[in-house]
């Protein structure tokens, strides 16, 4: 088994706004992409959401999939750049076991 990254979901805001109670961006602790994709999809993340008329398609897709993972110490990092208000738009979903 390979070592589980973090891949980082980002919610564009399709139609001018946010989906309530979904973080802005969600990083999930997985062994692959393809493991990070079902994880988010089980938390509420879509794809495809133009294709399947969720979606404006002027805005685009409101989830798209990760380009590449990163290190725990990278998302702390990008957290800890982070204050008051800004700090509830982000999600950590850690990898269970």
């Amino acid at each position: 088994m390979s070592e589980a990254n973090f891949y980082e979901f980002y919610q564009n805001n399709s139609e001018g706004f946010f989906l309530a109670k979904m973080p802005q961006t969600m990083w999930i602790e997985a062994s692959s992409e393809e493991e990070a994709c079902a994880i988010a999809e089980e938390h509420g993340v879509y794809f495809d959401g133009v294709d399947k008329g969720i979606d404006c398609p002027c805005c685009g897709d409101r989830w798209y999939r990760p380009d590449s993972p990163t290190t725990r110490e990278e998302v702390e990092e990008q957290l800890a750049k982070l204050t008051g208000p800004e700090k509830t738009e982000f999600k950590i979903v850690e990898k269970k076991g």
